[in-house]
């Protein structure tokens, strides 16, 4: 009689984590449309209307893939219902490639900011691609192994979508690598603007290349620190 206790007991753990992650996933795509709406104006002038670009290539790619692998993919997945166990797994592996290269690319933006602000130093040319790299290619690696590690099997209720059954929980070291890189662009920041101010820099163009970016690394680096405690 104990065995189906813990069968039931699991599934409705279970049950419970799907309905947490589904809340998250419609909070994450209200969000999304929340920031279109606000910064849309802004967007069409010194995005749309600027010369074609490398850079605007990658801003407008990582701007719109959340709204087909979260908005669309994810949210199907995790509401729609009788799913086919081959869907969920196809499903999933495209959400998480699209998840993983949509940061990637936003992180090179970020980064190429950080160049820009060490006006193109050519250490930095050589180091910071290198550092990419080393913090990225595990990333990458370990999104492969989590995806291959997914196993779904029957939804217990109709209206479920995809129930996953079984997973890696190497996540959380993606999350490191990115609490890492983080760092080390927060650390960059930091330096050209201490010594930016010290030459005088204390303009609106200073306020909004430095302060804010060290505050936006700062962000990124604390939420990346709260997913891997959370993820651990």
């Amino acid at each position: 009689m104990g065995s189906p206790d813990v069968s039931l007991d699991s599934i409705e753990t279970a049950l419970q984590h799907m309905r947490l992650v589904g809340y998250m996933d419609v909070s994450s795509v209200v969000l999304l449309l929340y920031d279109y709406a606000l910064t849309l104006s802004l967007e069409v002038d010194l995005v749309w209307r600027a010369p074609w670009s490398l850079l605007k290539l990658f801003y407008i790619v990582q701007r719109y893939l959340p709204f087909f692998d979260t908005a669309i993919l994810v949210l199907h997945h995790q509401f729609a219902p009788e799913l086919s166990i081959r869907y969920c797994q196809i499903s999933h592996s495209m959400s998480g490639w699209m998840f993983v290269t949509g940061i990637a690319i936003s992180e090179v933006i970020l980064t190429a900011r950080v160049w820009a602000v060490w006006e193109c130093n050519k250490k930095l040319t050589f180091c910071l691609p290198v550092f990419f790299l080393l913090c990225w290619a595990p990333n990458f690696a370990m999104m492969g192994v989590f995806l291959k590690s997914m196993k779904f099997g029957p939804a217990p209720l109709p209206s479920l979508g995809c129930f996953v059954t079984a997973s890696d929980d190497v996540l959380y070291l993606c999350w490191t690598c990115l609490m890492i890189y983080d760092a080390g662009m927060l650390l960059l920041m930091l330096i050209a603007g201490v010594r930016a101010y010290k030459t005088g820099g204390d303009s609106a163009l200073f306020n909004v290349v430095f302060r804010d970016g060290v505050m936006y690394y700062a962000y990124l680096f604390g939420a990346f620190c709260a997913s891997s405690t959370v993820s651990d």
